[in-house]
């Protein structure tokens, strides 16, 4: 189990904060280089049967994968060709103002680009902020333990960051 000693009110204000920033992160994590997302889902094995099935019904011939890629479907959107998840808001009354997040499926080609790209271009933020960044735009199976992992290894945050429990080295004059 993964804690932080954050109050939620206080993520509340620092994502509120960061959406801002948000929409430029995710541009130049995902067009810096040119990235064709639509054609990278199709690539994807992940992708590939839920836009299938969205664009023309067709199943793939695997039973439990199309009983699968069936139920997922209620969750999942196409528009203009790019595949996107809908996420319905788990706090109180948060529903009320925004029913709901779309979030871009991201390829399996891209999360480590994406993560690093998050982590990264917000000044290596913990686990939690990283997460809520990512989760704000961003969807794929297994995110939450992708992130945790990558912000653990994170080779600048282990130099950096300091230990709890250990105390803080002084600096001579």
């Amino acid at each position: 189990i993964v804690t932080e000693n954050v109050h939620d009110k206080e993520i509340d204000e620092w994502t509120e904060h960061k959406n801002i920033e948000l929409c430029a992160v995710a541009e130049s994590i995902l067009k810096h280089k040119a990235y064709d997302i639509q054609q990278l889902q199709r690539q994807c094995q992940t992708c590939r049967p839920l836009i299938d099935y969205l664009t023309d019904g067709s199943l793939p011939a695997d039973e439990t994968l199309a009983r699968k890629t069936v139920l997922e479907s209620a969750v999942y959107t196409l528009h203009c060709g790019v595949l996107y998840h809908l996420q319905e808001p788990r706090k109180k009354r948060k529903d009320l103002v925004t029913p709901v997040v779309r979030q871009i499926v991201i390829p399996d080609q891209l999360k480590s680009t994406v993560l690093d790209g998050v982590h990264t271009k917000n000044g290596h933020p913990g686990f939690t902020k990283t997460y809520l960044l990512l989760k704000s735009f961003a969807f794929w199976k297994n995110c939450y333990s992708d992130c945790y992992n990558f912000v653990k290894s994170c080779m600048t945050c282990m130099e950096v960051k300091q230990s709890p429990g250990q105390p803080a080295s002084l600096c001579p004059f």
